[in-house]
């Protein structure tokens, strides 16, 4: 290897097909919605069955990112590259069962590490991190997946924290209870509102989880909604341009049409009325029988004739060779 020349840190980058973009950003917010969810309700005190239970599905989320990690692990051929990239993943790896241990509760924060290679996912997703490249029908699919599972999730965890606000915002007399999201139909509506910079004002959120998650949807959803509008033109655009282009060769084919039509007054095989009804058919304007009718025959009759005529001066060419060469046999000194 040449000196400069950068080494290649992984030996394929092709990853295999569980590990998904779309699943691991979806994962990731599951896993992020059960930490918040534990965290707000102090579940292990007041159901201790349904912690067990999310403590599980968490143990089964976290063995999908363990193994993300080692299989791109795996193919990395620069260790410490790799350990300085995804080393701070190790610690969103605690799981849920291990902050019921004294003095550890605060540890399933982080697992909000996790949204450092959902974000990366995201980029991937819209082609912004110059990989593989991928069409703009992709892309907008990819956009439309990504809004809806934002969507869902601001819903689901804004929910989650005005559920637990309520009791605070009763006894708060300058505190809106009218306006509090309450359910999760609500909770959707409001942050397809949010998402797209709507806004209509019959939810706002009062507790301070409710307003960070809005806070995002809101930066999110002006990039995002800004983008798939983008895609959108772009693809309408691609759509026209291909019209445009299959128009292109049918103009190249009528220019060779009308050249010959016209090949054909000048030797005397159309008349006038034959040349100008040819041409109305040629531009699909003539709606009457006659003339016209003459014209694929004659096109025919043309291919015909410029065959003929290419035929005939070959053999020609080929005559007038022979003949030079036995005069030139002729004169050749004995």
């Amino acid at each position: 290897m040449e000196e400069g020349e950068q080494r290649p840190r992984y030996t394929t980058l092709e990853r295999p097909r569980w590990v998904n973009d779309i699943a691991m950003l979806s994962l990731t917010l599951v896993s992020l919605t059960i930490i918040v969810y534990d965290t707000e309700t102090s579940l292990l005190s007041t159901n201790p069955g349904r912690w067990k239970l999310l403590s599980f599905i968490d143990l089964l989320l976290i063995a999908y990112f363990v193994a993300d990690l080692a299989e791109d692990h795996t193919r990395c051929l620069d260790r410490t590259y790799w350990w300085r990239r995804n080393g701070i993943l190790i610690l969103a790896l605690f799981p849920l069962f291990a902050t019921a241990i004294p003095g550890f509760g605060w540890a399933g924060m982080l697992r909000f590490i996790r949204l450092v290679p959902a974000f990366m996912a995201i980029m991937r997703l819209l082609n912004v991190s110059g990989g593989e490249e991928i069409s703009v029908q992709r892309q907008v699919q990819h956009l439309f997946t990504i809004v809806f599972i934002l969507i869902i999730s601001g819903g689901v965890l804004a929910l989650m924290f005005e559920t637990q606000y309520t009791d605070e915002c009763t006894a708060d007399p300058r505190c809106a209870e009218g306006q509090m999201i309450e359910t999760v139909e609500d909770a959707i509506w409001w942050s397809i509102e949010t998402a797209t910079t709507v806004g209509y004002g019959e939810f706002a959120p009062k507790s301070i989880g409710a307003r960070a998650v809005a806070t995002v949807l809101l930066f999110v959803g002006i990039g995002l909604v800004a983008t798939l509008a983008a895609s959108l033109s772009q693809l309408f655009y691609s759509a026209a341009h291909r019209n445009d282009s299959n128009g292109g060769r049918g103009g190249e084919r009528l220019i060779g049409q009308l050249e010959m039509v016209t090949e054909l007054r000048d030797k005397g095989m159309l008349t006038s009325d034959e040349f100008d009804a040819a041409k109305r058919m040629l531009f699909r304007t003539d709606t009457s029988d006659g003339p016209a009718d003459s014209l694929p025959r004659a096109l025919s009759r043309a291919k015909e004739i410029r065959g003929q005529d290419r035929s005939q001066h070959r053999s020609r060419a080929l005559q007038a060779r022979k003949a030079l060469e036995e005069v030139a046999s002729d004169f050749d000194p004995e």
